[in-house]
């Protein structure tokens, strides 16, 4: 049986880790594509195709009859880009960031209408999904996410903020609903890092809590 070449399957183009369909350009009684690598099945008629390299394939399509035809194709494997949007981030309610993009891409894309080198004020936890292109047009993207830590409800005990005191008295300050307390200044304090210290101081002072 002669054997007949033409090119009717053109070569095709795409991005790592994707995929393609290829039709058999003709009908036949059988197919065949080879060699059997990264096709989902190397008999059927239209097959799918996920090379991770660029690779040569082969078509043969036989009839009824025991003729067949060849047809050879390229599909070229085209690199993603490396996209890197940054380390996760716990920042405080109020605090900002600035988020960059990194990487080997032609072109970048925030959502949430970020603009790159944009500084965000972190008011809740929230993903930030960062879109690099390559020159081929091969996408990749990566994710950081900003956890938004709610900032402690402090209460020194008093609405108005004042205590009256008599000389040479003292008074236990009061705070609440914080991990860590830090009163300045330090002075006539018992320790400035609890949140109930003594205070007794010999003139009018102001305390701040942190």
């Amino acid at each position: 049986n002669s054997a007949t070449f033409f090119n009717e399957i053109i070569d095709q183009r795409i991005c790592y880790n994707d995929e393609i369909l290829v039709s058999a350009p003709v009908i036949g009684e059988s197919y065949l594509w080879e060699p059997n690598d990264f096709i989902d099945d190397n008999t059927a008629i239209s097959p799918i195709f996920d090379p991770d390299i660029s690779s040569t394939y082969v078509f043969t399509a036989t009839n009824s009859f025991g003729c067949f035809i060849k047809d050879t194709f390229q599909i070229i494997v085209d690199d993603i880009p490396d996209v890197f949007a940054g380390d996760n981030a716990s920042l405080c309610i109020g605090d900002s960031i600035l988020l960059n993009a990194n990487g080997n891409a032609t072109d970048y894309e925030w959502n949430n209408g970020i603009t790159d080198g944009e500084e965000i004020e972190v008011n809740f936890s929230e993903d930030y999904i960062l879109t690099g292109t390559s020159i081929d047009g091969c996408i990749n993207k990566d994710t950081i996410s900003i956890i938004a830590l709610t900032n402690p409800n402090t209460f020194n005990g008093e609405d108005d903020g004042y205590i009256n005191l008599c000389v040479n008295d003292s008074v236990q300050l009061q705070a609440q609903g914080a991990d860590n307390y830090f009163w300045t200044p330090s002075l006539f304090l018992s320790d400035a890092t609890v949140p109930n210290p003594w205070a007794n101081p010999n003139s009018t002072i102001q305390y701040i809590l942190t």
